[in-house]
């Protein structure tokens, strides 16, 4: 069984395309996008709500259950999911989950905004995570994520 990311078609996709007999596994991670990607929208609305609506920063993931019915037909199909917690290491300056976020989930957002306004979201995003995502002593967070694993025998 291969292990790979995926998001939702690229995962039907992709078990249409397994010959019978053979399996197909992936991973996804779930919560991660819906608790920081609500962050990001509640910051970005308030700030630049001619820019962005609602519907920005949604997850490319489903829920477990999403991939289970999705799945069944092609053939036997089993979906779990386990919470993860990472540690995020401090960062010399800013929110550690800001870091982490920066590189994925925030892209959709700073393609609409400038070096000025880009400065001031994040301080604002870094606001509104110290309240989701307390540091701990040593400056690190614990990030809480749900991965969802699938495993399909056509």
């Amino acid at each position: 069984m291969q292990l790979v990311a995926c998001s939702c078609r690229p995962v039907h996709a992709a078990c249409a395309d397994v010959g019978c007999g053979w399996y197909f596994g992936c991973a996804n991670a779930t919560s991660i996008w819906s608790a920081v990607a609500s962050v990001l929208r509640e910051v970005a609305q308030a700030m630049f709500a001619d820019r962005f609506d609602s519907n920005d920063g949604h997850a490319p993931v489903a829920p477990a259950q999403g991939y289970a019915q999705m799945l069944a037909p092609l053939g036997e199909v089993s979906v779990w999911g386990t919470d993860y917690i990472q540690r995020l290491a401090p960062v010399e300056t800013g929110h550690p989950v800001h870091h982490f976020t920066q590189p994925t989930i925030m892209r959709p957002f700073a393609e609409k905004l400038n070096a000025a306004e880009m400065e001031c979201f994040i301080a604002s995003y870094e606001d509104a995570l110290n309240g989701h995502y307390p540091s701990q002593k040593d400056g690190s967070v614990l990030f809480s994520f749900e991965r969802v694993f699938i495993r399909l025998m056509v």
